[in-house]
């Protein structure tokens, strides 16, 4: 699920010195906005699920987790949209996957 491609270009950018903090770093990001999904799921608040899906999306995308971007471009894209149901299902998606996210990166720490 981690585009290996996208962490080497990550590795060149920043330095292999730096990719342990960075990867640490966006696991915790990514566990933070797990919590605040699941908080605005709950509360079926389509303006923080829009927010949350927004601030997920590129960063995920950085660290190769393709699959979590991609979630988050839906779910914000649906919100933008007013798109309740859409939305809601998205953003369960987006849930799932930030936490399997969380488990790769933490396997690569």
């Amino acid at each position: 699920m981690i585009n290996d491609q996208a962490l080497r270009q990550l590795e060149a950018d920043v330095g292999a010195e730096m990719m342990p903090m960075i990867l640490q770093q966006f696991h915790q990001e990514l566990a933070q906005r797990a919590t605040n999904l699941a908080a605005a799921l709950e509360a079926a608040d389509l303006a923080g699920l829009r927010a949350e899906a927004h601030s997920v999306k590129s960063t995920a995308r950085t660290v190769g987790l393709d699959a979590v971007a991609d979630a988050a471009a839906e779910t914000e894209s649906a919100a933008t949209a007013q798109d309740r149901s859409q939305t809601l299902a998205h953003a369960r998606q987006l849930l799932v996957l930030c936490q399997q996210g969380q488990q790769l990166l933490s396997e690569r720490l």
